[in-house]
């Protein structure tokens, strides 16, 4: 993998040797897919407390086309609870586009920082009070209810049951 920290204002850099960015992301590139006739994958993130993350994330990836599995652009990809989009990048790179989390319906940005952010915080509370192995995503596509009267409240109970159909329990 290939960590690259790009000038801060670049936006697309034209230039052969360097990937497309956001301005000012952090950026982690894959090595191996082309080992396995894929196109290298670009990980944009803007928070270096997210590097080991994009790194394992990197890493997953690689894997994955090792085994067999092909990426496209437009394709999704279900990250933690989260989606992302694949993008064609110039030089036969895929990137990935994520939702800005701010908009509905879901606008598009580039880079995976928010996906990363959210792994990681859902990986280290479930890690605070259960093992690792009992990890369960719902999906960004179902639905979750909250209480109206949880705002106003200073308590605060979390309970998940069994997912069932769009409804992620």
């Amino acid at each position: 993998m290939v960590v690259t920290e790009p000038p801060l204002f670049a936006c697309f850099n034209e230039r052969a040797d360097e990937r497309p960015t956001g301005a000012g992301m952090l950026l982690i590139t894959t090595t191996k897919c082309r080992d396995h006739d894929h196109s290298e994958l670009a990980l944009a993130y803007d928070a270096p407390l997210l590097e080991a993350d994009a790194r394992s994330f990197a890493g997953v990836l690689e894997h994955m086309v090792q085994s067999g599995s092909r990426f496209q652009p437009g394709q999704s990809l279900q990250i933690g609870w989260s989606m992302a989009w694949l993008v064609s990048h110039p030089n036969q790179i895929l990137g990935f586009e994520e939702p800005d989390m701010t908009s509905m319906p879901l606008v598009r940005q580039p880079g995976l920082t928010h996906s990363l952010r959210h792994l990681r915080l859902h990986k280290d509370t479930l890690e605070s009070v259960l093992n690792r192995d009992v990890l369960s995503f719902p999906s960004l596509q179902q639905t979750c209810l909250i209480c109206t009267r949880l705002a106003g409240s200073s308590s605060f109970l979390m309970d998940r049951r069994q997912p069932q159909g769009r409804d992620s329990g």
